[in-house]
């Protein structure tokens, strides 16, 4: 998994957990802040199979600290908590919006890049790469 989209999950976390990534990032140990990389280590370890180390080490954290935050949600789902369980399901379906968007951009370079390679045309040519670089 690339930074890039670390970064927007961290940000999809702040944004529903309100928090500003700037928060996220420092050692404060406010209650939605605390929360808020709960939530971002639980999606990495279920979502993206990332390790309690790998997590750690985004977080500054002991890898300990992320199995326990990650079974503190996994608690929290069991019993229902309604306010893990919306803020969850915002936080997914973010991601999946932002996962279309990029699906299609692919679809889309991908059709580009196939006409350049099949007419050889110059102008579309540079036309696709100023569109990659504006929108990759």
């Amino acid at each position: 998994m690339n930074e890039i989209l670390i970064n927007e999950i961290k940000t999809i976390v702040c944004t529903c957990c309100k928090v500003r990534v700037e928060q996220f990032d420092s050692i404060h140990r406010f209650q939605n802040i605390v929360m808020a990389r709960k939530l971002f280590a639980y999606i990495l370890k279920k979502e993206f199979n990332f390790g309690c180390s790998q997590i750690a080490r985004l977080l500054n954290q002991h890898h300990t600290n992320v199995s326990y935050n990650y079974r503190k949600i996994v608690d929290f789902i069991s019993i229902n908590d309604k306010v893990i369980i919306s803020t969850l399901d915002d936080i997914y379906s973010r991601m999946k919006a932002i996962e279309n968007v990029k699906d299609y951009t692919l679809v889309t370079l991908q059709v580009s890049n196939d006409l350049i390679l099949k007419y050889g045309i110059t102008a579309l040519k540079i036309k696709f790469n100023t569109f990659a670089k504006e929108n990759l």
